[in-house]
């Protein structure tokens, strides 16, 4: 399940789609509206029919603040709440894990499904990178797990967000612009398992930020937040990362086809 808003569809929704999604065993694309686009023709298209991205839309403008457009953050949580009632009714019995990652998240499918396979999906499991939530007046020992980083919940953890989700004391119930933040508060409460994505080593597999800015001795950009808030020391150079990287964020569409190429195109010439 991929986050964007109608703005992105063309560029950022065109690259994932094109790119790591179809890795997964189904994808769907969660947005706010609609986005109509120019018919090609059949001539145009040699005669065979385009596969285009699967939208499930929700707009919750017309709650709370008016003023707010129905593509901002503000309603982030109502729809990551929607959209996991509507995985908990189609889809639940269908797939083991379900993963939730932004339009601008890169995903290497296969090392996700490769960690996965040492935990049972009938246990209530919440497969993250762990970070401390440092906001005011929240709970200092607080968890979540970064949403542009993508996070997994077993099919068991969604049986355990959905039986919990309508407990006000227990999931908040308004609208909030960090959906990461108040799921990982949910989950908690329900008494879900986290299990932090790192390798043996405690090498990062799950990047909130791009993973360039980590790995480069001479950028700094972005990098401060996600150092401070780390669970796990999150190291600038060569130890930042896991050779088994999952995911990065903050990926432009450029980067999103040059990061592909590299990993499921390149072929190292053999060497004595």
């Amino acid at each position: 399940m991929i986050n964007t808003i109608p703005k992105n569809h063309a560029t950022r929704v065109t690259a994932v789609f094109e790119t790591w999604a179809p890795h997964c065993d189904e994808h769907i694309f969660m947005t706010t509206a609609r986005v109509l686009e120019k018919k090609a023709t059949a001539a145009k298209r040699g005669q065979k029919r385009v596969k285009k991205p699967t939208f499930w839309v929700y707009d919750f403008s017309h709650l709370g603040n008016r003023t707010k457009p129905h593509d901002s953050k503000e309603w982030l949580w109502d729809r990551m709440r929607a959209a996991f009632k509507r995985v908990h009714q189609e889809k639940l019995n269908d797939f083991d894990w379900f993963l939730k990652a932004d339009d601008d998240t890169f995903v290497i499918v296969e090392n996700l499904k490769e960690f996965l396979t040492r935990l049972d999906p009938d246990i209530p499991y919440f497969v993250l990178q762990r970070h401390w939530l440092l906001e005011d007046g929240r709970d200092p020992n607080q968890i979540y797990g970064s949403g542009g980083a993508g996070y997994i919940l077993s099919r068991a953890a969604v049986k355990k967000f959905i039986e919990i989700m309508p407990k006000a004391s227990e999931c908040r119930q308004g609208s909030y612009k960090h959906e990461d933040t108040e799921i990982g508060e949910c989950l908690r409460n329900a008494n879900v398992t986290f299990i932090d994505a790192a390798d043996p080593s405690g090498r990062h597999s799950m990047l909130p930020i791009n993973f360039g800015h980590l790995l480069s001795p001479l950028d700094g950009h972005g990098v401060a937040w996600a150092q401070e808030t780390s669970i796990l020391p999150l190291d600038k150079g060569p130890t930042c990362c896991s050779p088994t990287l999952i995911s990065t964020h903050y990926v432009t569409p450029d980067q999103m086809y040059a990061y592909y190429f590299f990993v499921y195109k390149l072929q190292l010439a053999q060497r004595p």
